[in-house]
């Protein structure tokens, strides 16, 4: 399905018989950079604990072969960078209404669960089989993060806070809506 920053996602079948998807990290890389390593740790502490109906996550985590697997729900509509891309034109407000009212959803959720997702952005949106918006990888994401003070730079640079682009001190609440604002 794809290759990011930190780790390749692809499609399988699950112990059910399901579509999955499932991202694996390579221990070697984790091992050689810090980064890689922090971000398959944030995601394998959260795997199983997030549930919301606007969001994918890991829900196991596997361990071996020099790796770490996470399985997670399969999005076929891809990404909603890459839906609005093909649609050719922007989407109408009562779209964007939709879409944006599922991601906040998924947003407030994390917060209240204490989590700042620290990297949303398009391609961190995925539609899924009815074509509802589903926030997706939690590499950046930090527990307590929401109304703490919070140093390290984390995200993409065009969603970012002012604060997080200028490594000043700053909540990941404040942060994750900033990027919202973005995303909208």
């Amino acid at each position: 399905m794809g290759k990011g920053v930190f780790a390749n996602v692809r499609m399988t079948h699950g112990r059910d018989g399901q579509v999955i998807a499932v991202k694996t990290y390579d221990h070697k890389e984790a091992k050689q950079e810090r980064s890689v390593a922090k971000h398959m740790l944030n995601e394998e502490r959260l795997a199983g604990r997030i549930q919301h109906e606007n969001i994918i996550a890991p829900q196991v985590a596997r361990r071996g072969d020099g790796v770490t697997q996470l399985e997670m729900e399969y999005a076929p509509g891809g990404t909603l960078e890459a839906h609005v891309k093909k649609l050719k034109r922007n989407l109408t407000e009562d779209e964007a209404k939709t879409y944006f009212r599922q991601v906040v959803d998924a947003v407030v959720y994390l917060h209240e669960e204490g989590i700042a997702h620290r990297d949303i952005k398009m391609e961190n949106i995925v539609l899924d089989a009815h074509g509802i918006c589903r926030l997706v990888d939690f590499g950046a994401a930090r527990e307590g993060g929401t109304d703490t003070f919070l140093m390290s730079m984390q995200g993409t640079p065009a969603y970012m806070a002012p604060e997080v682009a200028q490594q000043r001190a700053h909540k990941g609440g404040p942060a994750d809506i900033w990027a919202l604002g973005v995303v909208l």
